[in-house]
């Protein structure tokens, strides 16, 4: 913003400075708005890859009862798909802080940019 002593004697200059500041202004809320429609699709997009398939989250409490302790394949094979899941469940973690680092470092972006434009 302008201090008295460096704004324009003259109206014409004064009405040029009055409009570069308002398109100025007209294209800083355009930015914004696309700014956040950006990040309201990514917030969006992650809600969606965290909430997974719904038939792949429900397990039937009569599952968890089929036990075949003789049979050695079906426990080894279990084992390893145990272990896989905590591999996978961890992986998913570590996503989730990057994706949540991603988007703080977003938020930034746009503040610094905010900042920029006042």
């Amino acid at each position: 913003m302008q201090d008295d002593k460096k704004l324009p004697d003259d109206l014409g200059t004064a009405h040029d400075v009055i409009l570069v500041q308002s398109n100025t202004l007209v294209k800083q809320k355009v930015k914004i708005e696309e700014l956040n429609t950006s990040l309201q699709e990514a917030l969006a997009e992650i809600r969606f890859l965290r909430s997974g398939k719904k038939r792949e989250k429900f397990i039937n409490a009569d599952q968890l009862l089929l036990e075949f302790p003789e049979d050695k394949e079906l426990q080894a094979s279990l084992e390893a798909a145990k272990k896989e899941a905590v591999r996978e469940y961890r992986e998913q973690e570590r996503r989730d802080k990057a994706d949540t680092a991603v988007l703080q470092a977003a938020r930034r972006r746009v503040r610094a940019e905010l900042r920029k434009g006042k």
